[in-house]
């Protein structure tokens, strides 16, 4: 048994130091993809914590081989409750390189199916079958919303296919070296329901975080 398993396992059963263990290698893969979503660097912390305390609400009946669609699935419901308190303009240059952000951009300007198809099998590489158990789409339709997605940007920037998919090669580059913040830090709520109830409510200003060595989740997270 690999030790992220015996991690997992241990967290479904209420431990919460090896749920911190586990969740550390999978928070920067989570921050981008929040962020390649549509949500704003300044409010990343706060929405991916309200996400892993969804998850932790469920982990006991969640297999390992299920976390990570798991995981996908409450992203993208609190996706479609979650507006945003940041301009647009305040973010144009979060990656660094103008084309990057023009793209990231027109990505952001897609039908929400479209920018999420686009952002599962592009860049974090998930498979039309796995795809299909995040978004609830037959693969053909995923493919559809892909082409008709990308056509879109094609168009909108006004590139040729082999230009595209470079563009696309440079963006993905962009995304690794971002680093997300990390999930807020902040007092223990009495109880997880609470948090998670009194959350659809304004979210405050995320505070700066600090840097440690290792981020234990567990820690801050859980009653």
């Amino acid at each position: 048994m690999s030790s992220a398993t015996d991690d997992y396992n241990k967290a479904r059963k209420g431990d919460n130091a090896s749920f911190g263990k586990w969740i550390d290698y999978k928070l920067p893969s989570f921050g981008r993809l929040a962020f390649q979503l549509g949500v704003p660097v300044r409010e990343l912390p706060e929405f991916q914590r309200f996400c892993l305390l969804q998850f932790q609400k469920e982990l006991h009946q969640i297999e390992e081989d299920q976390a990570e669609v798991r995981l996908s699935q409450l992203m993208l419901g609190q996706l479609s409750q979650h507006k945003s308190q940041v301009e647009s303009s305040e973010e144009t240059n979060v990656l660094g390189f103008k084309e990057d952000n023009d793209l990231h951009r027109e990505l952001q300007n897609l039908e929400k199916e479209q920018r999420i198809a686009i952002v599962f099998i592009h860049f974090h590489h998930y498979s039309l079958t796995a795809t299909s158990l995040v978004i609830e789409k037959t693969e053909q339709q995923i493919e559809e919303l892909i082409t008709v997605g990308m056509k879109t940007i094609q168009e909108k920037l006004n590139l040729n296919q082999a230009q595209l998919k470079q563009r696309f090669s440079m963006l993905e580059k962009s995304y690794h070296r971002f680093i997300p913040p990390l999930p807020l830090e902040q007092e223990v709520p009495n109880s997880l329901e609470q948090e998670v109830s009194e959350s659809s409510g304004s979210s405050p200003v995320p505070q700066p975080i600090r840097k440690k060595a290792s981020f234990r989740l567990g820690a801050a997270f859980l009653f």
